[in-house]
């Protein structure tokens, strides 16, 4: 499995937006059609986000095997110019906005907007090599994320990883949108160490 961010200069072929449209819907398909949407607005909306993140491919990290993706981590920060929640703002308003994204990115943070790893390569350690790889190009000193509560097998991961949670946040607003009321904020800083190590 190979684990990368393409340069700029990579083109994203239709069949590779096509699967990673495909990746997000199946990552966030209960997220996105438990209310509010359904079916086939779900899935215009993972492939909005699917275009989004392969045209601003430098915050994505893909695994794959040839052609074929079986994981992806987008990230943005305010020092890499707009992130996903401007350009949902941008593209949706109302609900449909609420529903798709509640948290943007802060001053010197790097923020995972998503980690997706395909059904058929789950607990193969591609969700650590997507997060380990972030880690190492980090050009800010934190990273951070917000994962439901309740998700705990995603919250095992990221403490795997280093991560730890700084709060707990309450939202009635999110649990009325996508039936999670209590999110885990989660950081991991990094160490003068990892300053040295970013090329390993």
């Amino acid at each position: 499995m190979i684990v990368e961010t393409l340069s700029k200069r990579d083109m994203f072929s239709e069949d590779m937006r096509q699967q990673l449209s495909m990746l997000i819907l199946d990552g966030f398909e209960r997220k996105f059609t438990v209310k509010l949407f359904n079916v086939n607005v779900a899935k215009d909306i993972a492939k909005f986000l699917a275009r989004y993140v392969s045209e601003n491919n430098n915050q994505l990290i893909i695994a794959h095997q040839n052609t074929n993706i079986y994981g992806c981590l987008f990230y943005s920060s305010k020092e890499a110019g707009s992130s996903l929640y401007d350009a949902i703002k941008k593209f949706y308003s109302g609900t449909t906005r609420l529903k798709v994204i509640l948290f943007k990115p802060l001053s010197n943070e790097t923020y995972i907007e998503f980690l997706v790893v395909s059904n058929k390569c789950r607990r193969q350690g591609v969700g650590t090599q997507l997060i380990k790889y972030c880690q190492r190009q980090l050009l800010t000193k934190k990273l951070t994320l917000y994962v439901a509560a309740e998700n705990t097998r995603a919250i095992k991961l990221y403490q795997k990883n280093n991560f730890v949670v700084r709060k707990v946040q309450h939202s009635m607003l999110s649990r009325i949108c996508v039936n999670h009321e209590k999110w885990c904020f989660m950081v991991w800083k990094k160490s003068n160490e990892d300053c040295y190590d970013r090329n390993v």
